[in-house]
């Protein structure tokens, strides 16, 4: 029997306060919003699948496929304020 490859490979770590860049395959690479990770919410596994990402225009629901991690929350946690 062949494996899901979806979640075959390990999750990127996403953790509250992480700035992340939110990939749209519909718009340019040079224009893709940026955002800080607000809330995460984890699937059956325990693994974090689905994240609340605040940006200038609001907050979004993502799941962690179409999200990367561009700073995570070690060193972002001098500009959070919910650590």
């Amino acid at each position: 029997m062949n494996k899901q490859k979806s979640f075959d490979f390990k999750n990127v770590h996403a953790c509250v306060c992480d700035v992340v860049l939110i990939v749209n395959l519909l718009s340019p690479r040079y224009s893709q919003p940026r955002g800080k990770i607000k809330k995460t919410y984890r699937g059956t596994d325990n693994q974090v699948r689905v994240v609340n990402i605040e940006t200038t225009r609001g907050v979004l629901r993502r799941p962690t496929s179409k999200i990367i991690v561009l700073m995570s929350s070690e060193a972002a946690a001098a500009s959070c304020s919910e650590v």
